[in-house]
């Protein structure tokens, strides 16, 4: 199960860096600003987390809840981009004269857009691992 996780993992993120493409409209900025919202994301929820599910008296559904609320993120996550890139134009005249504006709001954007999930995401380790050692004593 938690080998299935990790894997949907990866195929999330190659997932967002493909979109993010179309919103910087480059590989390299997208693979950037997505490998930077994922790790970001996946180290502030393994902090959060790990402190907090200590003293859940079931973490195995903890982590059955985090799972789906991954799911229920990712898929948020496509529905907003689609949104965005459809608005895209009126940012964009917005902040015309200030090409650093538009860049620093399209990496917010993708914080914004990739975090959550990915801050849900970094529970599942510690979860996972609070289950084992609950099971273990």
């Amino acid at each position: 199960m938690f080998f299935l996780s990790g894997a949907a993992g990866l195929v999330y993120e190659v997932l967002w860096m493909k979109q993010l493409t179309d919103l910087f409209g480059g590989t390299a900025q997208s693979a950037a600003a997505s490998n930077a919202a994922f790790f970001l994301g996946i180290a502030g929820g393994s902090f959060f987390w790990g402190s907090v599910c200590a003293p859940r008296p079931n973490p195995l559904r903890t982590y059955a809840v985090l799972e789906l609320a991954i799911v229920i993120t990712a898929l948020a996550f496509l529905l907003l981009n689609d949104l965005w890139v459809q608005l895209f134009s009126v940012f964009y005249a917005s902040f015309a004269e200030s090409p650093a504006l538009i860049v620093a709001g399209k990496l917010a954007l993708s914080m914004l857009l990739i975090c959550p999930s990915t801050f849900l995401r970094g529970g599942t380790r510690p979860v996972f691992g609070q289950y084992f050692f609950s099971e273990a004593s």
